[in-house]
């Protein structure tokens, strides 16, 4: 346990010491070897020790047939953890099954909320963002009312992060602050960074650029005293990029020059940003991008972009950086001027992409279950406006998927509750026979937002 406690305040070389003493004096009991040497490979991802956790996590033992199941659960746990960190997802989410299937026998409501957690992990790396956002909320309600205040910051964090992927951003930042709190008052340290620095992409994305340089600076600080390089690097360049949309070069190149790396794809970021915001044709270095990591993904879209090519780096809008970058190349977001219109209450996309109310455009492009139901919705309103069932709606938002009624009911309250807080409240109704909009309010169809 004070292991653990080390590990998740950013002392994860003083984790590994005490757990590697204790796998010594633990060498014959093979369960709880199991658990220790689980602890192990996530103190090595944690300390970017990537090929001792593969090598380790090879060579782990499998469970005993008479393991202790709260040993075996939590072993199961910082598993999960370790392959999720290393990219392998499928056996993240195997692993959370498992130890889901354990907590459900065992009755344990909190262990219940973090495999729960765990999946929603593996459905966010999948980029399926709606999934993600339903299992943390069941989690984070868990957390919640059982008063776990680290668990409650860790998935408001995570809920937060669902949640700026599907452009809430309004909901989301109200998430990060709230696990800001919960991570300052725990002493957390890791998630605080890792927060602060969400919370400055936000800010940056939403045109606050005084709030985002304040974040990026905090982060940059926590990630510096917990000593993981390559992070401050990604702060120091989202920095930089801040002062591009800022129009002032020359604090750019004054961040561009605080990154300190030798690795080759992070050099390939920044050589390729001072060519972005030259004035005039700069010279580049083309060659190929080869990394498979967050830098190589970077360092060849901006490749494209100063090539003059559509941006097409696969997974690069899921995240952060990426969506700066985005956001770099087409010279940031104008800001948006809405008119309501005299009659129009709702505006609804043509093919349910977005809705429209007395604000911003809501975009629903990434919520594939939202998307769905809202545009069939509008097309009963628009014709008999016959009420939609709660099983049409499951099926229309998760077609071909076959799962117990109840749960997918609990899907389609989940979508529909998200609507109304995203700005259909009052609009979205419900009756005996399903959901359908007020046919006293006017809504009508476009093909595009209504600015100007």
């Amino acid at each position: 346990q004070r292991a653990e406690a080390e590990r998740r305040t950013g002392r994860a070389a003083a984790a590994l010491a005490r757990l590697e003493a204790l796998r010594a004096d633990a060498a014959s009991v093979t369960s709880l070897r199991r658990y220790l040497d689980a602890h192990l490979a996530s103190c090595f991802v944690e300390l970017g020790r990537v090929d001792d956790a593969r090598e380790l996590l090879l060579h782990i033992a499998p469970p005993d047939a008479q393991a202790n199941d709260v040993d075996e659960y939590l072993a199961l746990k910082r598993l999960a953890y370790a392959h999720y960190y290393l990219g392998n997802y499928e056996q993240q989410h195997r692993l959370n099954e498992d130890a889901l299937q354990i907590a459900l026998r065992v009755g344990d409501r909190r262990r219940v909320a973090r495999a729960r957690q765990g999946l929603g992990d593996a459905a966010f790396a999948r980029g399926d963002f709606d999934e993600a956002q339903r299992l943390y909320e069941v989690a984070l309600a868990e957390h919640r009312e059982l008063g776990n205040e680290h668990l409650t910051g860790v998935l408001l964090g995570n809920l937060g992060a669902a949640e700026h992927r599907c452009d809430a951003l309004d909901s989301a930042a109200q998430r990060y602050h709230e696990a800001l709190v919960c991570h300052q008052r725990a002493g957390a340290t890791p998630y605080e960074a890792v927060v602060n620095f969400a919370l400055g992409v936000l800010e940056h994305e939403r045109g606050h650029l005084d709030d985002a340089a304040f974040h990026y600076t905090r982060a940059a600080e926590l990630f510096d005293a917990l000593a993981q390089t390559e992070d401050v690097i990604a702060t120091r360049v989202a920095r930089a990029w801040l002062e591009a949309e800022r129009d002032d070069p020359a604090a750019c190149l004054r961040w561009l020059d605080e990154v300190e790396t030798e690795d080759a794809d992070w050099r390939a970021v920044v050589d390729r940003t001072r060519a972005l915001i030259a004035t005039e044709p700069t010279p580049w270095a083309d060659a190929p991008v080869r990394g498979r990591g967050l830098a190589g993904m970077l360092a060849r879209a901006l490749g494209q972009a100063l090539r003059g090519e559509p941006i097409t780096e696969p997974g690069l809008l899921t995240t952060l950086q990426g969506r700066l970058l985005a956001r770099l190349v087409r010279g940031g977001d104008e800001p948006r001027h809405v008119t309501t219109g005299a009659k129009i209450d709702v505006w609804i996309g043509d093919d349910g992409e977005w809705f429209q109310t007395s604000s911003d455009p809501v975009n629903l492009r990434r919520r594939k279950a939202h998307r769905r139901i809202l545009h069939e919705l509008a097309e009963r309103y628009a014709s008999d406006g016959a009420p939609l069932d709660v099983y049409e709606a499951f099926d229309l938002g998760w077609p071909g998927e076959s799962i117990a009624p109840e749960a997918a009911a609990e899907r389609v309250y989940w979508v529909i509750g998200v609507l109304r807080r995203l700005g259909l409240d009052g609009v979205l109704l419900t009756s005996d026979e399903g959901y359908y909009l007020d046919p006293n309010t006017k809504i009508q169809r476009s093909s595009e937002p209504v600015t100007g």
